[in-house]
């Protein structure tokens, strides 16, 4: 797409995920293709999927065969997740669990939380944005925007969530603040970019 010229993009920090391997993975999801770019920069990760992908004949394929994770048994989803990192592998998952609404605020769901609480791994943040926005879960994929939208893509330093961590503590409690601290740097970051850009 980017050789085509229907769109440009932009990716900062890019460095901080050199290593490739082990990573744990949150970032928002603005767009429909979020997910291309992330794997363009960690070509061997595993990605948590909605279980509606598994019946799209086009798609159902392809997450069979990468070995992505279904986000529909919130035990299953919290114990694959966990394993995934146990072998060593990288994972990406979308605190919002669907794209988010175009001028609504991030509505993250606890299983990102519940994964980084209870494997107690640090997370890499991914902040991205698009203007103008396109292939949001307001627009159709067919709607195209007037003018070539540009996205930037802004990798975070790694965050070790153990101060949210407290010995003892019922895991929802710690879950509920590293919801907070996950919403918090992914909107940091896409401020930060439109800070940046006016």
């Amino acid at each position: 797409m980017r050789t085509l010229g229907i769109l440009t993009c932009e990716v900062i920090g890019q460095e901080k995920l050199q290593s490739g391997a082990n990573c744990l993975i949150v970032a928002n999801h603005p767009s429909l293709i979020d997910i291309v770019f992330i794997i363009a920069m960690l070509p061997k990760a595993r990605c948590v999927v909605k279980r509606a992908v598994w019946s799209n004949p086009f798609m159902a394929g392809v997450v069979w065969a990468t070995g992505y994770i279904p986000n529909d048994d919130p035990v299953r989803f919290i114990e694959a997740c966990i394993a995934c990192l146990g072998r060593g592998e990288s994972l990406v998952v979308f605190p919002e669990s669907t794209r988010t609404v175009p001028g609504q605020p991030l509505q993250l769901r606890r299983g990102a939380a519940s994964v980084i609480a209870k494997s107690r791994r640090p997370f890499v943040p991914i902040a991205i944005s698009t203007r103008p926005t396109t292939l949001t879960k307001a627009d159709k994929w067919y709607q195209i925007p007037a003018s070539r939208p540009h996205f930037t893509i802004v990798v975070g330093d790694s965050i070790d969530p153990a101060p949210a961590i407290v010995d003892g503590e019922a895991s929802s409690l710690a879950s509920r603040r590293i919801n907070r601290l996950l919403r918090s740097v992914l909107i940091q970051g896409v401020e930060l970019h439109a800070s940046h850009s006016r």
